[in-house]
């Protein structure tokens, strides 16, 4: 019996150390590993190219689809999704249709997993977009055939399409091409399924409007009809991404959030962009919005659940991925992935977000990327970097498929080059997110200011200005007629010599800029210009002509002197260039600056009504700093209009002005106000007055944190719209009927694009909405610029800047060659954050010490150290021979015990999902816990005889 009952010892400690084992080695150390094979089962007739058979996953039913091109017709083959074995074969005497170009495998298809049905575009005799087939998956029967021609419910009178009319873009003799499809499913389309369409129509060489028009358009799922069609106007006249490594249909879809669909095209000079067309109530696009992004847009992607587009951008750079959130209206970040252009696959994880892709090992001069299988957690703000499986590099065509869910482990399909196989790997790696602002309520504690028991940490900081303006690209990235400095002259169309120093770096100016204004603790400081450049921009403008205007040659022999008539670089004939000697050596303006201890300098300038004023005046009782800057008489003219020329956009004056406090009452307060008047772009529209105040506060204490911003504008006139609103709105709420009127009720920010005419855009930033409310702790808030915004315009525009503006109004003039070009003119721009701690003076329990004057011989009592830790621990504390155990820290106890049954109940599901590696790894323990039962063994059998 006692040999009986001690057989149940091994089993029970091989499992729970067997249970314990996986997650000590799991969650150190995440995999992506592969775990089998899914074989490519081409058809014997299919045609020969080396990416055929692309696949389809029906993740809810659980059935996979592979198809291929045939050399007449199309094959589908479904397999069991689980154990991927093979179900079903059938071919089909429909072509499948590729995206115009693209020839890799990559049919533009789609499912319906609500439904199980299968969409295929499919080419009509003269190769050119025929319709749709509807397939239902499971049984592989051909249910429906929506042919094209059948589409429109009352084709246009006049035979052409406009952005109106319910025709399909194919006028005669016109040739058109599909491009990308999506199911819009019952849920969101208030009906029966939808099928987006995404196409793009070129008129015949030699015709009226020889240009690539792109078009969307909606057909219903159940009759075939066309809903809508939609011409983008936001696209121009561009060609669709295309690239010659383009690799899948280009993404489009119905957002998840909200009453618009998203789509990605081409603007000026190859300008990737992504185009949100906002819909009415019966679901029609009304107006559009769009998003210049990167050059070199060759796929897009998309994450419809988190309304997120993925354009790969492909350059000499390499490789990227550049992510669109569209919650935030921003890209969210850039996901490096090789050094050079290579053959490289990519897929979307549509439960994870999570972006993976294939590629091999790139070099470019001495730098080096080992490639690898990457995977990126892309509904991340900012989006992070990839994690790279470099011993899973190589080369990739196929998309990449994922299928995961709720209780599924994630399993991804990639196929390496030529293999007759897809890859499956099994990925371990758990999804990252954003970690909650309110870990920010850390640093405080829920205790009320007491001189005798607290003390508080607190930081401000402040920014503002009244006019800030951008010219990506530098002098060399400005239209022809646009802005100069003094006289630096713009030369993307040449004007600017070509080895000219003043020519691609990016240059800024700001007016009326309080530079920067900070309180807390130990710290006061403020500094404020009226006028302020990059370094850059204050060199040359001290040097005008020598440095940035090629000197005179005979006449006739610079080719843009009708453009630019050179001025006589030395009239005087004094030996010095005379443009140098009129603007001077040095900059115009100097910042007044303090620090602590008072007003500091008033700053000095040589332009009349620039002024600058700071004070940091200290007082116990109420801590302070002040800062302003104005530009009382500036004028920014358009071309030819006189005065400094800065491009389309026109100021009267602009200033800034803000304040930092700390209040017994409401903590630490922080104000920024700033406003810019006589704002007008010329025979566009004019606004009297804009402006932005933002109030941040922090007490440090829960619900004491928060913020207020508001966005005035005054006497706006748009003469195209006919809008003509008089006094002061604020524009995100018009609540005045005779605002309502004027406006049409359309918002201001909906009329002034459509009085730019594509020309520019204008857009209303908001502030970061979870900064904005504040921690519940009370601990931190702040107003500035949307987190996902701000890391778009560091990547689209070099614009580092935190601060929110009335008015951003940009002006594209992009090159495929040359790069990019742009001004970003900003308003009124404004940020005001304050942070506000609270922590105990006695926070261990010492209350008994007393004052204690160490330098006058007084000594520490003596409090045994055991004594002084249990005031922070869990129970008593043993002593282990004479020596205290460490301190089991407030919930420490807990976490383990957590820890524990998590890893228990992990290790147990392993078993339960891989018993032949549970089996495995039960025998490699039997094997290794031998000795140690055969040593337990003989102890007891001595102890019985004994």
């Amino acid at each position: 019996m006692k040999r009986t009952r001690g057989l149940w010892v091994w089993p029970v400690t091989a499992v729970l150390l067997l249970a314990l084992l996986p997650v000590g080695v799991g969650a150190a150390d995440p995999k992506l590993v592969p775990r089998g094979k899914l074989p490519i089962f081409r058809p014997h007739d299919a045609a020969d190219f080396s990416s055929n058979g692309s696949l389809l996953l029906d993740r809810k039913r659980r059935i996979g689809y592979q198809v291929f091109a045939l050399t007449r017709g199309t094959g589908v083959q479904s397999f069991n999704l689980d154990t991927l074995e093979p179900l079903a074969y059938k071919s089909f005497a429909f072509t499948a249709s590729t995206p115009v170009g693209i020839t890799s495998g990559e049919f533009i298809q789609a499912v319906d997993e609500n439904s199980g049905r299968l969409y295929f575009a499919f080419l009509d005799s003269l190769s050119l977009f025929g319709g749709f087939v509807v397939l239902d998956g499971p049984t592989l029967t051909q249910i429906k055939t929506f042919r094209r021609e059948d589409a429109p419910p009352t084709p246009a009178s006049n035979g052409l399409c406009t952005s109106t009319s319910s025709c399909v873009p194919l006028p005669a003799g016109v040739a058109a091409g599909l491009r990308g499809i999506d199911i819009t499913p019952s849920a969101l389309s208030g009906g029966s399924p939808k099928i987006l369409l995404l196409m793009q129509e070129q008129r015949a060489p030699g015709t009226e409007n020889n240009f690539n028009i792109v078009w969307a358009s909606q057909w219903d799922t159940q009759t075939g009809k066309q809903d809508w069609i939609y011409r983008v106007a936001a696209c121009g006249n561009f060609k669709l991404p295309i690239h010659p490594q383009s690799r899948y249909q280009l993404s489009l879809f119905q957002s998840r959030h909200g009453s618009s669909v998203y789509l990605a095209c081409q603007g000026a000079g190859g300008t990737g962009q992504v185009v949100r067309l906002l819909t009415d109530a019966s679901g029609r696009p009304v107006v559009e919005e769009v998003f210049p992004g990167p050059l070199g847009v060759a796929d897009v992607l998309s994450d419809p659940e988190s309304d997120r587009m993925l354009m790969r951008v492909m350059n000499e750079e390499g490789e990227s991925w550049w992510v669109f959130d569209g919650d935030s209206s921003a890209y969210v970040g850039v996901i490096g992935m090789t050094l050079e252009p290579v053959p490289a696959s990519s897929g979307v994880d549509p439960f994870t977000g999570r972006l993976y892709t294939l590629a091999p090992s790139t070099q470019k001069g001495r730098q080096r990327n080992a490639g690898g299988l990457l995977i990126a957690d892309a509904r991340r703000s900012p989006v992070p970097q990839a994690l790279a499986f470099e011993d899973q590099a190589g080369n990739g065509v196929m998309r990449i498929q994922a299928d995961s869910g709720e209780d599924l482990a994630t399993r991804v399909f990639v196929r390496r080059g030529t293999d007759a196989f897809f890859t499956v790997y099994e990925d371990s790696v758990e999804v990252s997110t954003d970690p909650p602002l309110e870990d920010q309520d850390r640093f405080t504690t829920d205790e009320p200011e007491n001189p005798a028991t607290t003390a508080s940490n607190f930081t401000g900081t402040a920014h503002g200005y009244g006019l800030r303006a951008l010219f990506v690209g530098g002098v060399e990235g400005l239209p022809p007629g646009g802005p100069s400095v003094g006289s630096i002259r713009p030369g993307r169309s040449g004007i600017a010599s070509a080895g000219s120093p003043c020519g691609r770096a990016d240059r800024e100016i700001v007016f009326g800029f309080v530079r920067q204004a900070a309180l807390s603790n130990n710290l006061a400081g403020a500094a404020a210009i009226p006028l302020e450049a990059d370094p850059g921009t204050k060199t040359d403008a001290a040097e005008v002509v020598s440095r940035c205007w090629a000197r005179p040659q005979p006449l006739g022999a610079d080719p843009f002197q009708s453009f630019w008539p050179r001025p006589d670089l030395d009239a005087d004939r004094d030996g010095n260039n005379d443009a140098d000697e009129a603007l001077g050596t040095t900059w115009p303006t100097k910042a007044a600056e303090c620090s602590n201890d008072g007003t500091g300098n008033a700053g000095t300038t040589n332009l009349p009504g620039y002024t600058a004023e700071v004070n940091c005046a200290q007082s116990d009782a109420q801590p302070k700093v002040l800062a302003s800057a104005r530009s009382q008489n500036l004028t920014l003219s358009p071309p030819n209009a006189g005065g400094v020329n800065f491009g389309p956009l026109k100021v009267v004056d602009t200033s800034s002005q803000v304040s930092l406090m700390k209040t017994t009452d409401r903590g630490l307060v922080v104000h920024s106000e700033s406003w810019a008047r006589g704002v007008e772009v010329p025979g566009v529209f004019r606004i009297e007055a804009a402006g932005t105040v933002a109030e941040s506060f922090a007490g440090g204490q829960p619900g004491t944190a928060g913020t207020k911003f508001s966005r005035i504008l005054c006497g706006v006139s748009i003469p195209s719209q006919k809008v003509d609103v008089q006094g002061c709105v604020l524009p995100e709420s018009n609540v005045s009927p005779q605002i309502e009127s004027a406006l049409g009720k359309s918002p201001i920010e909906t009329q002034l694009n459509r009085a730019l005419s594509g020309r520019a855009r204008v857009v209303f930033p908001e502030p970061d909405p979870g900064l904005s409310r504040g921690t519940p702790g009370g601990y931190l808030a702040s107003i500035q610029k949307d987190r996902g915004q701000e890391v778009s315009a560091r990547a689209i525009n070099n614009d580092a800047s935190t601060q929110v503006p009335a008015i951003e109004m940009s002006v594209f003039n992009d090159d495929p060659t040359l790069g990019r070009g742009r001004q970003i003119y900003q308003i009124a721009g404004v940020d005001a954050s304050a942070t506000y701690g609270i922590y105990l003076l006695n926070a261990l329990g010492l209350e008994g010490l007393g004052d204690v004057d160490l330098a006058a011989g007084d000594t520490l009592p003596d409090v045994p150290l055991t004594e002084v830790l249990s005031e922070i621990a869990y129970g008593p504390l043993p002593e282990i021979g004479g020596v205290a155990a460490p301190p089991v820290v407030a919930g420490a106890v807990g976490n383990a015990i957590a820890r524990t049954v998590k890893r228990f109940a992990y290790g147990l599901s392993f078993l339960l999902r891989r018993p032949r590696e549970g089996l495995l790894a039960t025998m490699i323990w039997m094997v290794l816990g031998a000795p140690v039962y055969l040593a337990m063994r003989r102890r007891a059998i001595r102890v019985t005889i004994s």
